[in-house]
């Protein structure tokens, strides 16, 4: 039983777990009970993938993510993944287990995903597996561990989805997967020390048209790897983790990143390519200097890792 007074001050899940004898699933579900009864409780986001929880008293609270880090913690290691597409037939939830299996092997909390987590009702009807029990279907098999975060800026069929069934995956996440944080439709903003991301993707109804002026941006709905880059800002387009294609040579893949801070401000950004053929490949990867320039290695020919 979670009780009250348990949430006076921050209570991390782990934390909550082992003082009821509750599975993590079975804690979100308590405390799912408590916000349905009018209880506000304030969530906060940790880098190394930990979730912590305190009543709420601020109204000047807002839903904007932050991921809180410690002071001496000037690294941070993620990966960027787009345009999953689940519930289609170019879902590839295999190839997301494999990311998760990346990310506990190299000590990986934190997943951002911009966007498309599900195919909702545009494109080929004939592709579709699902249709109103997408979200039933994302809910059941997207992994999960409780040492993983994932923040999630929803793209154009994430809200085709909405406006077909009037069903907000945003809240439904909230409510019973919380480690899966929406940061909203079209454009999310996830503070981490001094700086913020911004996670965008292209939408219907043009949510998230603002432009602030950020140091990193990351955007979904392309499906092809590109970056832009200049002296204070860098743009990276991600690649799909699905079998929806924008050209005959490209596969799903991910990017793992590796962001140094320096005064709290995004410094420096090493980027790695992963691409799925067979068998996951590392086929790229760029050094990313946000106050000077950008320094490009690659490891092997595309075509040359294509021909494996």
């Amino acid at each position: 039983m979670v009780t009250l007074d348990m949430l006076e001050s921050d209570a991390l899940a782990s934390e909550l777990v082992a003082k009821t004898n509750l599975t993590y699933k079975q804690l979100f579900h308590r405390l799912n009970l408590l916000e349905n009864k009018g209880y506000s409780i304030k969530r906060k986001y940790y880098s190394d993938g930990e979730i912590s929880y305190k009543l709420n008293t601020d109204f000047a609270d807002s839903n904007k993510a932050t991921l809180y880090t410690k002071a001496e913690e000037n690294q941070i290691k993620m990966v960027l993944i787009s345009d999953l597409h689940l519930g289609s037939l170019y879902d590839r939830l295999d190839l997301l287990k494999e990311i998760y299996n990346f990310c506990l092997k190299n000590n990986i909390h934190i997943i951002i995903n911009a966007g498309d987590l599900i195919d909702g009702f545009m494109g080929l009807p004939e592709k579709r597996v699902y249709g109103e029990e997408q979200v039933e279907y994302l809910l059941k098999n997207y992994p999960f561990d409780p040492s993983i975060l994932n923040f999630i800026t929803l793209g154009n069929h994430d809200e085709d989805y909405f406006l077909k069934t009037h069903q907000d995956i945003s809240k439904i996440l909230k409510n019973k997967r919380p480690d899966l944080v929406c940061l909203g439709y079209g454009l999310g903003k996830l503070k981490i020390k001094r700086d913020e991301i911004m996670v965008k993707h292209k939408t219907l109804n043009n949510f998230g048209k603002e432009d602030i002026k950020k140091t990193l941006y990351i955007a979904g709905d392309a499906h092809k790897y590109r970056i832009n880059c200049n002296s204070d800002s860098a743009r990276i387009i991600l690649p799909s983790l699905s079998n929806l294609k924008t050209c005959e040579s490209s596969n799903p893949g991910f990017i793992k990143a590796v962001m140094a801070f320096g005064g709290g401000i995004i410094s420096h950004i090493f980027l790695e390519q992963y691409v799925f053929f067979e068998k996951m490949a590392k086929i790229n990867e760029v050094s990313l200097d946000i106050n000077s320039k950008v320094k490009h290695e690659s490891f092997y020919e595309y075509k040359r890792v294509l021909k494996k």
